[in-house]
This record gives structure tokens, sequence and C-alpha cells, in this order.
């Protein structure tokens, strides 16, 4: 699924975000914003690089997370899979930060990290979730399960990823992120 992220702080500001040029599944992450509601837009600039849909979230505050898969290959890691990439702006998506990666252990694993999804509680707790078959626990086998990250600083640092539900390790079917 290739759609745009959009999101809105209530306050007449929005910004979306979407992938623009690219090959080899490997495309521009083009964000452009408001500050009246929509019906004008500024600021296209590419944020970075991704292979899936990125989604974005806001404190109402001026801060914005957004998120979104890429195929490692692309960052020039010898690896076929896709991990989450992480990028925050502080002045309502004016500026961004450098993409960096969000699940701790991209550059060594070779597990599949799918449809992030970014949320905040407004009061300075950030939280992604995605779908993974990294198992986490050095088991030779993994199903796809919720993995999450939370950030206390909107967006700067996150936690290690880690398995959102207790039963992870045991079950056997598929959790996606939708």
């Amino acid at each position: 699924d290739q759609l745009p992220g959009i999101a809105s702080d209530g306050q007449g500001n929005w910004v979306a975000l979407w992938l623009g040029e690219g090959a080899d599944s490997v495309y521009e992450v083009l964000a452009a914003r408001s500050t009246n509601d929509g019906k004008t837009w500024k600021d296209q600039q590419v944020i970075g690089m991704g292979s899936g849909s990125p989604r974005i979230a806001t404190n109402g505050n001026g801060n914005w997370v957004a998120v979104w898969q890429l195929l490692d290959a692309a960052k020039g890691i010898q690896d076929d899979d896709n991990d989450i990439i992480v990028v925050q702006s502080s002045d309502d998506g004016k500026t961004w930060s450098a993409p960096e990666f969000l699940n701790s252990n991209a550059e060594t694993d070779a597990h599949n990290d799918l449809k992030p999804t970014i949320t905040t509680d407004g009061a300075g707790t950030w939280l992604a979730t995605w779908t993974s078959n990294n198992p986490l626990d050095g088991a030779a086998f993994a199903d796809f399960d919720i993995h999450e990250a939370r950030s206390k600083d909107n967006g700067a640092t996150w936690t290690a990823p880690k398995q959102l539900h207790n039963n992870a390790g045991t079950d056997l079917g598929t959790d996606i992120n939708s």
C-alpha cells in the first residue's frame, strides 16, 4: 500500500507525506505543509528515501514525527530486508531531522520490519508500532508479530524494539500492523 500520510494539529497546520520519484522499490519521501487548513501547500521537500507508505503524527505543539519502511539495499546494507525509518520536526514541518533507523538492530538483522504507525498522547510520549518477523529473542523460527518503540523526547531518541504482546514468542499466528 502506497497511501500518503497526513496529520493536523487542529490549529490549521497540516503535514502531508508521500512517496515520489524512485526506482527499484525505493522512492523519495516527500513532505509538504499547510498553515491554512489545507487550502494551500508549501515547502515541498525530500525528507528521506522509503519503500512503504509514510505515517505521521503531531503533539499539537509544533512537534511532528514520521515513520516509514525502507529496503536496506537503499542504505548500502547488504541484505534484502526492510527496516523502519524515523524523522522528526520541531517547527511544524518546516525542517526535518536526518532519517535514522527506528529499529536499533536494523544494520545486523535479516528480518522484515513493515507497516509502521506512529501516535502520541500529546503529553510527551510517542509510540511507534510495526509488523516484524524478527523474534528478538534469538529463536530460529519467527512469525510476524507487532513490535514497538517509545520516545519521551519528541522522537529524538527511542527505546530498543520489543514485542508488543506477551505471547509473541509462542504464538504461531501472523500479527499485522494495519
